[in-house]
């Protein structure tokens, strides 16, 4: 889930101890920064195909994400910003 200050997309775990591989760290790293730089609490997203590809994005990452983590692990996903202005 994204948020405002988060450094990462990843609520209730520490992420630095889930052995995640750093690629995709730095892909929630720069999913986390669009977010940051394009969705104003407010205003809603500053264009409609940054939204379109931040969504996309967030259906990658999430498979990427499930597959890394181990099969206990549940995953729960909020893209509260897609339901936004």
């Amino acid at each position: 889930m994204p948020d405002y200050g988060a450094e990462l997309p990843i609520w209730d775990q520490d992420w630095r101890t889930l052995g995640l591989d750093a690629s995709l760290l730095t892909a929630l790293a720069d999913w986390q920064q669009q977010f940051k730089d394009h969705f104003h609490y407010s205003k809603g997203w500053t264009n409609r195909s940054i939204r379109e590809e931040w969504a996309s994005t967030a259906d990658e990452l999430a498979g990427r994400l499930r597959r890394s983590l181990p099969r206990e692990t549940e995953l729960v996903i909020d893209l509260w910003p897609l339901s936004e202005a």
